[in-house]
Formats: C-alpha cells, structure tokens, sequence
C-alpha cells in the first residue's frame, strides 16, 4: 500500500454511503494506491474512522468480495485479490483518470466549485437517464425513487451481468416524457419487484415483453444482532415512506421477533418520526436516509442490510445465462 491515505464520506452527497465507499475503494485499487495483497482497514478501525456503524462497512466489504476484488480471511481481514476481476477493474478504470481529472481542471478554472458540477450532474442523470447507452443496455429497471435502486442495480449487475437502465415507477405514473416504447422495445427484460409487477403487466407498451419480479430479504447477521436484544427493547424501523418501515417490520416479526417492541414509521410522518426517536433504543433505517437518520441520533441508528432472495439471485443468473447464450 502506497503511503497513508483516509476515505471521505459526504452526508450531503446523492450517493448512498455504502457505494461512496465502495466506490473510493475501488479507484485506490485502479490507481494502484492499494495493490493486490493488500489489507483494507479493519472493520471496526474504518466504522470509528468515518462514524459509521460496523454493518455498513461490512456490507460493502461483502460486495467487494462477491465481486471479485477481495478475499475475507477470518483471523486476516479483508484482502486485495490479484485477479482477473482485480486485473479488468485497472484496465477500464485507468483510461478514465486522465479525463477525469481534465473535466475537473476545466471546471476549475471557470471558477466553479466541484460540488457546482457534481451535484448538477448527478441530477441530470436522475433526470433524463442518461448514465447507460441504451443502445447497449440490456435490461430495464423499474423502481421507485424512494427503493434502495444503486442496491438492485448492484444485484442484477452481479448476477445477470449486462447494462441496466433504470426508470422510475413516480415518471411512468406521472406521464413523464422518455420514450417509454422505445426503451422497452430495445431491452432484452424488464426487472421489478413484486410491487409494481401487476402495475406493470398492464400496460400496452410491456405486452409480449418478458418481465422479471425479484426479491429482497433481511439480512441474516443483522437479524441474529436484533434477536440478541433486551426484552422489551423499543425498536424503530424507518424509511422514506411507511409502507417501507412496515416492510422491514414485518422482515423482523417473519423472522420469530416477538420479544421487542417494533415501531414501523416513515419519514412522511415528520413529528412522530422525531418523538419515536427520541424514545427507542435502536433504529435500523434505509441506506438512502441513513445520513439523515444518523445526524439525529448518532449512537443508536444502523443501516437495514438486505440481501436478494435465493429464488431471485437463480432467477437473475439464468436470465444472464440465456442472454450471452443469444436465446432472449
């Protein structure tokens, strides 16, 4: 490892913390600041560095790993591999740098602040869904704004490979101008959730198009770390949105949580979500208010880890098979 350096997490950036550091990860390695054999700092050095709870870092060790970039050695830590997913990262991102750092030299000297450009940007991608060639991209997400949707992303790339371009379920409603029979003319699947299927079969443009519903659970380790809890402990679950809370809620009662009080609320109740804060003992939120959550209080809020169901990961790598395969 070449030098001293430390990871940067932005509250205010549009970018879940999981994948800011993830991300940040990843160009050390591209830029050959960590090698392959390598240790990335310990799990709980790192969550104390940037204030974080343990799950979080662990989380995104856990995607490293699955792909391919790092080896989780129980007793070691967490290990740069020297692969070929390590060896393809380098080549892609290495080319990128350069012009990279030309955009932002420009930016510099019209006098812009970098946030001037960044922030614009990343909404404009919101936006108009420009972030994926769709003339290569192969799948289509559908989501909502407020779903964990860098998570599905993150899931059906793993998975099935390919591109995906994402729309979001609040545009399709609200009638907004994309081009709708154009995008799903040219994807080889359209991927929801459960959800919003049904929403979806009904419309003219999806007709004979094939359609794929995926699903998210707990994670496991965090629910063995709520079971643990003390009788009677006050639990709060919090999303953007109630149905979200009350879905996370549910996850703990499906898993045999009886002992605890769960509290399910969303951040549209803004006085009941302050006065549940102040009075539970812990809170599990949605990685996308996390930061929000977390500002509030500090000592008692964890990100709601999930993972995708069996079924769905089969699902999405059969559908990956079959698209290399040229028989979708």
């Amino acid at each position: 490892m070449k030098g001293n350096f430390s990871f940067k997490i932005d509250e205010n950036f549009p970018l879940p913390i999981n994948v800011q550091l993830q991300e940040q990860i990843k160009w050390l390695i591209a830029m050959s600041v960590i090698m392959p054999g390598d240790f990335l700092p310990p799990t709980n050095f790192l969550a104390e560095q940037l204030q974080l709870n343990r799950n979080t870092i662990n989380r995104v060790y856990t995607q490293l790993r699955d792909e391919g970039l790092v080896s989780l050695q129980k007793g070691r830590g967490t290990q740069v591999t020297d692969s070929e997913e390590t060896r393809q990262l380098i080549a892609n991102r290495q080319p990128l740098f350069p012009k990279i750092q030309g955009v932002l030299e420009k930016t510099t000297e019209q006098g812009l602040a970098l946030r001037d450009l960044l922030i614009p940007t990343f909404a404009y991608l919101q936006l108009f869904q420009t972030d994926v060639d769709l003339s290569t991209a192969e799948f289509c997400l559908v989501v909502s704004r407020e779903d964990d949707y860098y998570f599905y992303e993150s899931e059906i790339i793993r998975y099935a490979g390919g591109k995906v371009h994402t729309i979001f379920i609040e545009d399709l409603r609200n009638d907004v101008n994309l081009n709708i029979e154009e995008i799903f003319r040219t994807m080889k699947c359209l991927i929801t959730t459960w959800q919003y299927m049904r929403e979806l079969e009904l419309l003219p443009t999806t007709v004979n198009k094939q359609m794929l519903a995926i699903g998210f659970i707990a994670e496991l380790s965090m629910l063995i770390d709520i079971s643990k809890l003390n009788l009677g402990s006050k639990v709060a679950f919090i999303s953007p949105v109630g149905s979200g809370a009350q879905w996370m809620a549910d996850q703990a009662r499906g898993a045999g949580i009886s002992h605890i009080e769960i509290i399910p609320i969303g951040m549209d109740s803004l006085n009941e979500l302050l006065y549940t804060i102040e009075k539970v003992d812990k809170i599990y939120t949605s990685s996308v208010i996390y930061k929000q959550i977390h500002k509030l209080a500090p000592d008692k809020t964890y990100v709601f880890g999930m993972q995708l169901e069996q079924s769905s990961q089969t699902l999405l790598s059969e559908l990956g098979r079959r698209t290399k395969e040229g028989s979708i």
